[in-house]
């Protein structure tokens, strides 16, 4: 009984709590199905630290990814909507998963990878980007990224 009265609290608190920012429908329906900034890319940026600072009309995000290890790494990110004026943060993991295939008679050796179910998408709330080991990010046309940190983040906000 005690059980079920601290559900019905819980609940009720974090209901609450979801009806305190007033999200406009625009927003919601952009985080429930983000666009790709990789289709078509043109453009990529490697890691050289862990963040990075994506920026577009419509967007700036930060996105920090951890020391990778054996093609696998976690990321963090805080992205901006220039025209929610609302922020949405999270974070996730990133793996490749290849079967390499290669003729061991073969002269040449040349191989090839075959996925069996890589996560190489950074959902980053109001968009989605293509990673790849060796921390790389790919993005297309009208997005620009630089090196910075969550103080350059919030200036480039207070600067828009």
């Amino acid at each position: 009984m005690k059980l079920a009265i601290l559900t019905i609290i819980l609940t009720s608190f974090s209901c609450q709590l979801a009806s305190a920012i007033d999200i406009p429908h625009g927003f919601e329906a952009l985080i429930e199905n983000p666009p790709s900034i990789s289709a078509n890319h043109t453009k990529s940026h490697k890691f050289e630290k862990p963040s990075v600072i994506l920026q577009s009309k419509d967007f700036i995000a930060l996105i920090t990814i951890s020391e990778e290890k054996m093609g696998k790494a976690k990321y963090q990110f805080r992205t901006y909507s220039k025209i929610h004026k609302l922020e949405v943060s999270g974070e996730g993991e990133l793996y490749e998963n290849y079967y390499s295939i290669s003729d061991p008679n073969s002269e040449k050796n040349e191989r090839r990878v075959i996925d069996k179910g890589s996560k190489l998408v950074i959902d980053a709330g109001i968009f989605k980007v293509e990673w790849s080991a060796g921390s790389y990010i790919y993005f297309g046309e009208g997005v620009t990224a630089e090196v910075g940190d969550e103080v350059d983040f919030r200036i480039k906000i207070k600067e828009r």
